[in-house]
This record gives structure tokens, sequence and C-alpha cells, in this order.
């Protein structure tokens, strides 16, 4: 399997969103090469504010090139959870997450932009570098803050680059929400700037006795 072949199974789905005028940006690993993380991905990601009156447009117009189970897609649709789809001529899936729309859901979709992939010639819209942080930070703290992959992942766009437009959003505190999950994570070990994030938790949160390692205040809730 190649970026290509990726690149393939995805082109189409992000056609018809925005024909039906989705918002929408492609996020996990496809993100993370566009900011300069390189990891191999067997399918590719995208965050969608798809809703119930889309769902009809968004099967029939993928049918032909995709496995699209419509119950699903109605479902996940109507639950703001997930679907995927198995394109056909390259049996690679596409796994779309309807936008949750909360305010950093809505947030993301206005610091997403369009960015190069390199190694293809291709431009999409992708998710902002912080944005990729908090999101893997948030399935990482869901997952028992114990997956390697993920924590490897925010260090490699932290470094990849230089932590500029990251830890603004920890510093800012968009949310109680966003700075509980982005400030729990990453104080766990140092990356790059870990040592002033331990040093300067923000208001609302706690460092832990003789850690280093720092307890949110009460999270307003996703």
């Amino acid at each position: 399997m190649s970026d290509s072949d990726l690149l393939v199974a995805l082109a189409p789905v992000l056609r018809v969103l925005g024909d039906l005028g989705v918002r929408h940006f492609v996020g996990g690993s496809i993100a993370s090469s566009a900011h300069g993380v390189a990891r191999a991905s067997v399918d590719a990601d995208v965050v969608a504010e798809i809703g119930p009156a889309h769902v009809q447009a968004f099967v029939a117009a993928l049918g032909d090139e995709y496995y699209v189970p419509e119950e699903r897609v109605r479902d996940a649709v109507t639950r703001r959870s997930s679907f995927n789809l198995i394109h056909l001529g390259t049996m690679l899936k596409v796994d779309v997450f309807v936008s949750r729309d909360r305010p950093f859901d809505r947030r993301a979709f206005e610091r997403s932009g369009p960015a190069s992939i390199e190694s293809e010639g291709a431009t999409l819209p992708v998710s902002s570098a912080e944005d990729i942080v908090v999101a893997k930070l948030e399935w990482y703290r869901k997952g028992g803050e114990t997956s390697e992959r993920q924590w490897a992942d925010v260090q490699g766009v932290l470094r990849a680059t230089g932590a500029s437009s990251t830890w603004p959003t920890c510093g800012r505190a968009h949310s109680s929400w966003e700075s509980a999950i982005c400030w729990t994570a990453l104080s766990r070990k140092p990356a790059g700037p870990g040592p002033e994030l331990a040093a300067n938790p923000p208001r609302g949160a706690t460092r832990l006795a003789g850690t280093s390692r720092v307890a949110p205040g009460r999270p307003a809730g996703p």
C-alpha cells in the first residue's frame, strides 16, 4: 500500500463532502505527515460536520466506489460518533468522525487549512498542528495514558513544528476541558518544552505532590 493508494481512497470522499457544502478536514497520520511527521498508515481519518440532511446524498454519491453502510452512517451522524467507508478499488478504509460540535471542535474547523503532501504533490485540508496534539491527547487520556503510539505522535508533531503553534493551546486554555487534557498528559514525560509545562500549570490545576504530574481542575466536559 502506497501513499498514492491512500489518496485515491480519500479524494472522492473529500470531493463529495465539498460538493455537499460540509465542512471537513483530514486528521490522523496524513495530517501529521503534512506537518512533518512521517508515519505509515493503512487508513485515512476525516472530521466532518455532516448532518442527517446530508446522509442520503452522501451515500448515493459514493455508493459505486465504496462499501457505504447507510444505516451505520445515519447512526453515527445521530450519535455524533464515527463510521467507516471501504474503497472498493484499493480496499482501504476511510474513517469519518462526525463533529461533536463542542467549542473545541468548532475552533478546529476554523484553524484547519490547506497543506501540501509533498510525496504526492497533493494539497488537502488538514487539521492544525495544535489541534492534532489536543485530539491525540484526548485519545491518549481516554485510553488510560498507556498508548505509546499516541504519545510518540504527540512528541513527533511537537518536534516537527518546534511547538510554536501547539503550546499556546495549553497556555491560553480555550476551555478547562482542553486545558485539562493538555496539561495532564503533556506533564507525563518531557517533550521539548515540557519542563515549562510542569512548572506552570493552568489556573484550576494543581501539581501532584512529589511529581511533575499535574492534576486538572474539574473539566467543563466535552
